[in-house]
């Protein structure tokens, strides 16, 4: 009788005890996961912060003559309010100083200071005795990317550069994990693994994603916005063509990022209310490049990389970069193309007042465009009223149409 109960109770327990074990080496090994996921995205995401700082403020006329001149008042006037504008800035300014010859960033406790060389708009020339200093918050950074709190250290943990590293906390088994574990063994491990692996891959997918846009739209919000619209109207229009899966999916993600490499655009052309001169026009057609080099440099949307690269080619070839015609030019940039003209049209913009949608169509009749699109983007535009974007879109990307 003694046998009877002791062998199933010891079997019991050395199950309960192998899947515990399991359970727990499963939880710090996706936790580790989890942190290198986030020190990748930190790389970037500073990285990305900085030549914005960098493209945006350091490498303009006006403030490398304030600060070749010694008018450090001047200089610091163009950067009056930013840290309201960007809740990841501490502070940032102009200050007397050897410039680094790039820029240079350390991190101490919860800051990251990143110090700028101060160029004109080509380059060219360096103030001498100036720097720019900006301060941003390493927690606000890491909520961006992590759902769960991660602890900054200097010395130990996950490496994102020198002198920073990212710190996991230990986690142990709860009482209703040992009550799951006695009740459902090996199963419950299985779930669990397929659990945390949907969560990494809602990470790499998503989150990264929403943070690439959060920069963009600390830079410049009318584009950032003009963005998430257009990637709703090639959503539709994909949708009209027949595309469905990933393929559709990837024309979304195109469209939502089309814009990105705006952040390499220098702020005072990009919010400028006149029409542009044909040297800031140049300037500004570099986007599509910018966009393409962005994305490619992420693993996640290097295949987006052709899309956004060509979604200024026109089917007559007077696009840019490449100079593209007709089928040449891949079907997702054609469709981005229409959108994009469409919701430019039908959107506000610093230089002329939106127009009705009656009027941007006619107007895309007699542009070198997909007429094959156009036509059944006018056809389907009362639709658009009652659409429904799929669920897997982005609740970052809200939209509204006249």
């Amino acid at each position: 009788m003694r046998h009877k109960i002791l062998v199933p109770l010891l079997l019991v327990v050395v199950s309960f005890m192998l899947v515990a074990a399991g359970l727990w080496g499963l939880r710090q090994y996706v936790e580790h996961e989890r942190v290198e996921a986030v020190a990748t995205a930190l790389r970037s995401l500073i990285e990305m912060e900085t030549n914005s700082l960098s493209e945006s403020y350091f490498v303009w006329d006006a403030m490398y003559h304030a600060a070749e001149a010694g008018d450090l008042e001047r200089a610091n006037s163009y950067l009056k309010g930013l840290e309201k504008n960007n809740p990841l800035l501490i502070s940032i300014g102009v200050a007397r100083g050897i410039p680094p010859s790039d820029h240079s960033i350390v991190a101490k406790g919860n800051q990251l200071s990143i110090v700028f060389p101060i160029h004109d708009d080509f380059k060219e020339r360096t103030a001498a005795n100036a720097v720019g200093i900006a301060v941003l918050d390493l927690h606000r950074l890491l909520g961006l990317l992590a759902t769960e709190p991660l602890g900054i250290s200097g010395f130990r943990g996950i490496k994102v550069m020198e002198g920073l590293y990212l710190v996991h906390g230990w986690h142990h088994l709860s009482m209703l994990d040992i009550l799951l574990i006695g009740i459902t063994g090996t199963m419950l491990s299985l779930l669990l693994l397929q659990r945390y692996r949907k969560q990494a891959l809602f990470f790499e997918n998503t989150r990264g994603l929403e943070s690439i846009i959060y920069l963009f739209e600390q830079t410049e919000k009318l584009s950032a916005s003009h963005s998430r619209n257009t990637a709703i109207l090639a959503l539709f229009l994909g949708q009209k063509m027949g595309m469905r899966g990933r393929r559709l999916k990837n024309l979304y993600l195109a469209a939502l990022l089309h814009d990105i490499g705006k952040i390499g655009i220098p702020t005072h052309i990009i919010q400028k209310a006149e029409r542009l001169d044909a040297e800031e026009v140049e300037i500004m057609r570099t986007h599509p490049v910018i966009s393409a080099r962005i994305l490619r440099s992420f693993r996640e949307f290097e295949h987006l990389g052709d899309i956004v690269l060509h979604h200024h080619e026109r089917m007559d070839g007077s696009g840019y970069p490449d100079g593209l015609r007709g089928e040449s030019i891949p079907l997702e940039s054609r469709i981005i193309a229409v959108v994009d003209v469409f919701e430019a049209l039908i959107g506000e913009r610093p230089y002329r007042l939106p127009v009705e949608a009656s009027e941007a169509f006619a107007r895309m009749r007699s542009m070198p465009l997909d007429q094959q699109l156009v036509v059944l983007l006018e056809q389907g535009y009362r639709e658009l009223a009652e659409y429904r974007p799929p669920r897997w879109v982005l609740g970052y990307s809200p939209w509204i149409l006249p």
